[in-house]
C-alpha cells in the first residue's frame, strides 16, 4: 500500500493490483454523523451510477457483510 494523503483528518493509501488494471483505494477517517447515514450508501452501491454525474458503473463484486463490501465504480 502507498500512502497517498496522510492528515490529521484523513488517511488515505493506493495499492495497483498486479496482473490487472485495478487500483485498490483504501480511506480512513472519522464522519461527523449518524453512522447509519453513510454506512446505508453502501446498501445501495448498485444506484450511484444513477446518483452520482460522471459514474457509468457500479457493482457490488463481493458482499462480505452488512457493512463490508468490495465495490466496482
Amino acid at each position: 500500500w502507498s500512502c497517498y494523503a496522510d492528515e490529521p483528518e484523513r488517511k488515505v493509501y493506493t495499492k495497483q493490483e498486479e496482473g490487472s488494471g485495478v487500483m485498490s483505494v483504501y480511506f480512513k477517517f472519522k464522519v461527523p454523523t449518524n453512522m447509519m447515514m453513510p454506512l446505508g450508501l453502501l446498501s445501495e452501491t448498485d444506484l450511484f451510477s444513477h446518483w452520482i454525474p460522471g459514474i457509468l458503473r457500479s457493482d457490488i463484486k463481493n458482499d462480505l457483510s452488512e457493512f463490508r463490501k468490495v465495490l466496482y465504480i
